[in-house]
């Protein structure tokens, strides 16, 4: 047996475990990277006015391929959801135009804003902890996110997801399971 050939595996093994470690450091790095950028975003799809004292996050959808997240915009009185998709590699969020809003609640806003959710139309808002869900309930219409300690470019997220949450426990209605 010719043992050169072993050399192959082992450099392939080599190289995947450089670029994972490469990852896992950049990962590290980016912790704001991913707020600047969310931020950057929102301001491009939303009008100045609105998008100015936001705070933002990103959800994941609850499906099996969550290949797309959506970046939340969020204050006081409520929230937008916008679709999106992120390239960790790059660095950058582009907006995904899914077919469905993710809820489509009454509105009087002549332009057709499907992105807002103001607070006061969210009948019940329940958050699962263990496993990591929240679930919105507007009018007969109901979503489920994924939310991740993790942010869309894999800096930590956790105290933006506890600000986030502490939102939504102030808001009525809103459960939280353990």
């Amino acid at each position: 047996m010719n043992y050169k050939l072993l050399l192959i595996p082992a450099a392939l093994i080599a190289l995947g475990v450089g670029w994972m470690t490469a990852l896992r450091r950049r990962a590290a790095s980016s912790i704001d990277t991913a707020q600047s950028a969310m931020q950057g975003f929102v301001a491009a799809q939303l009008p100045s006015a609105q998008s100015v004292g936001k705070n933002v996050i990103n959800l994941l959808e609850d499906a099996v391929n969550a290949q797309h997240m959506w970046v939340v915009a969020y204050d006081q009185e409520g929230m937008f959801l916008i679709p999106a998709v992120s390239d960790p590699l790059t660095q950058t969020i582009s907006r995904y135009e899914s077919e469905a809003p993710a809820f489509s609640p009454p509105s009087d806003d002549s332009a057709g804003e499907t992105d807002y959710v103001p607070f006061s139309a969210v009948t019940s808002a329940e958050v699962d902890t263990d496993r990591k869900r929240i679930r919105f309930i507007v009018g007969n219409e109901s979503k489920t996110f994924k939310y991740q300690d993790k942010d869309c470019f894999g800096g930590d997220q956790q105290e933006t997801i506890q600000r986030f949450l502490s939102t939504l426990g102030s808001i009525g209605g809103c459960a939280v399971s353990e």
